[in-house]
């Protein structure tokens, strides 16, 4: 009886053994708008059951399984995935930053970005980036704003209430009023937007075809 006991507790460590071996540590780091590290972010293993928090630098380890999926959750970023294969011990993952007024507060608030000067910065920078896609300035505004029509340097944004014959927008590029924006090019834009209707009052009959606002990046101020 003794024997039979003695070989089945044998057997079980030999059965346990491989178990334990599938499990591994697997280091990383969380950043956000290209550079931006994510701290307090959570990394969850869905295999392992594992949870961990990232640290001031984004960084983190966690105990996975093979085959594992790490999943990264944070309120103001999308969603995001990563595979864990049989050779992977570290991930870098960048994810994206849903960017609105709330988000940054969040962000701050909830300790992901702790210098909220270096958020306003680098989402500045991701902006110029998206901007820098396009051939043009006419580009630009057409892929920002779907109520809107351009034809030959003439953007006619509808929904705009028009005084007179001219239906195309006015342009303001850094708080004046300019005749043409063909010269800009778009990697020098810091901000686009649109105003139309009540607040477009403020420039006058002109606005009443809609405002076209641009700021350039300050060094070209």
């Amino acid at each position: 009886m003794k024997k039979m006991l003695y070989c089945l507790f044998v057997l079980s460590m030999v059965v346990a053994l491989p178990c334990r071996a599938q499990t591994k540590m697997v280091h990383g780091v969380v950043y956000t708008l290209n550079d931006l590290p994510v701290a307090n972010l959570e990394v969850a293993a869905k295999k392992s059951g594992a949870a961990v928090l990232t640290d001031s630098l984004g960084n983190f380890a966690i105990v996975c399984e093979e085959k594992d999926v790490l999943n990264f959750n944070g309120k103001v970023f999308k969603h995001e995935k990563a595979k864990i294969g049989k050779k992977d011990n570290y991930v870098e993952m960048e994810l994206t930053f849903i960017n609105t007024e709330e988000n940054r507060e969040y962000a701050i608030g909830y300790g992901y970005v702790t210098d909220a000067g270096k958020l306003n910065a680098a989402v500045q920078m991701s902006d110029r980036n998206v901007f820098c896609s396009y051939t043009s300035i006419y580009d630009a505004i057409k892929g920002r704003f779907s109520n809107v029509q351009v034809s030959d340097g003439c953007v006619v944004v509808r929904g705009a209430t028009s005084f007179n014959h001219n239906s195309c927008a006015i342009y303001v590029v850094n708080g004046q009023i300019v005749n043409s924006i063909s010269n800009i090019d778009p990697c020098m834009v810091e901000s686009l937007d649109i105003i139309k209707d009540g607040t477009s009052a403020i420039y006058g009959m002109q606005g009443g075809n809609g405002v076209i606002i641009i700021e350039l990046v300050k060094a070209i101020q």
